[in-house]
């Protein structure tokens, strides 16, 4: 679905997959039902299915990751977002079990389901728009990163051999940075807070983390599967099926680890410093860190500023539509 959607391409047959299917008895897996031990019942695909399942699904899901749930904008807006809701979070209660009042995260956390079900985008965009004093921080954080386009700017992507404390990478990454900047070429780059620098941990893989996909499924011979029905004369009893394969010595698949680092200063500049001076200083900081550490440059480059290019947007409500033109 998310492949379709997104215009992908998928090497995965899902129709060929699914008519493959038989239902067959796992004997790793029983339950005690009226004091006797019974195998459970587990969707069987052909084994002729494994390097499918294995490669293609396996490969679409990680290009899914890759390309859309993982990419660099999706990170940075998600951040944004987060930021959003973190401000608005104090003001925002809702009733739950008894009537009691709940935050939002509360009602997530301790699964009140009757306030839990208020807690979707029309709850959100009811509070960008209600005139109150104490949201006004949330939503001016909104407009300037979604209405505005005034959103962090992407650095460099790197690829690492195992994870690393990002907390202290971006402590040391700054520190490094301030110091370099009081040297005269980089005389109007303008000295960094830690939280002006965000490092975007990625993990990519294929689902099972270093495992097989194909490891815990059953899967089944379909000519063995054909003959043993024919030696039972009867369809019906292919579910205690011997003849079944299971495959654990799939090669692992290899887990990668990937750091983002955006740029998000504060706004305005003095009149002595330059976003570019800023952001140029910050790419070779965090270079030569990350070569120091073993890192891999994936892709580098950054975000152009997006604040004065006019684009035409189609806002859609559940009561209206509206089309304008926004400086984004």
């Amino acid at each position: 679905r998310d492949a379709f959607y997104l215009g992908l391409k998928s090497s995965f047959d899902a129709r060929r997959y699914i008519q493959s299917l038989r239902v067959l008895r796992d004997k790793r897996c029983s339950v005690i039902v009226a004091g006797a031990e019974q195998n459970l019942f587990t969707l069987s695909p052909n084994e002729k299915q494994l390097d499918s399942l294995r490669m293609d699904a396996a490969d679409t899901r990680a290009g899914l990751h890759r390309k859309a749930y993982k990419h660099k904008t999706s990170l940075k807006l998600d951040y944004h977002m987060r930021r959003v809701l973190e401000l608005m979070e104090p003001h925002i209660k809702i009733p739950g079990k008894e009537g009691r009042m709940m935050t939002m995260s509360e009602a997530a956390v301790e699964f009140d389901m009757e306030a839990f079900q208020y807690v979707d985008d029309s709850l959100v965009r009811q509070m960008l728009r209600t005139p109150m004093p104490e949201l006004k921080a949330a939503q001016d954080e909104y407009h300037r990163r979604f209405s505005r386009r005034q959103i962090a700017i992407y650095v460099e992507e790197v690829e690492l051999e195992a994870p690393m404390n990002f907390n202290k990478v971006r402590a040391e990454l700054v520190a490094e940075y301030n110091e370099r900047r009081c040297q005269p070429e980089h005389g109007q780059a303008k000295e960094l807070d830690v939280s002006e620098v965000i490092l975007q941990p990625v993990v990519l893989g294929h689902g099972m983390k270093s495992e097989d996909p194909a490891k815990n499924i059953l899967f089944h011979n379909s000519k063995q599967l054909a003959r043993y029905e024919e030696q039972q004369g009867s369809a019906l009893k292919i579910y205690d099926c011997p003849d079944v394969v299971r495959h654990d010595h799939g090669a692992p698949l290899r887990k990668r680890y990937r750091v983002i680092c955006f740029f998000d200063p504060e706004l305005p500049m003095g009149s002595q410093y330059t976003k570019e001076d800023s952001f140029n200083l910050l790419v070779t900081v965090f270079d030569g860190y990350m070569q120091s550490h073993k890192g891999r440059l994936v892709r580098m480059g950054g975000t152009p500023d997006q604040s004065q290019k006019k684009r035409r947007l189609r806002l859609q409500d559940s009561a209206e539509e509206s089309l304008f033109v926004s400086n984004e």
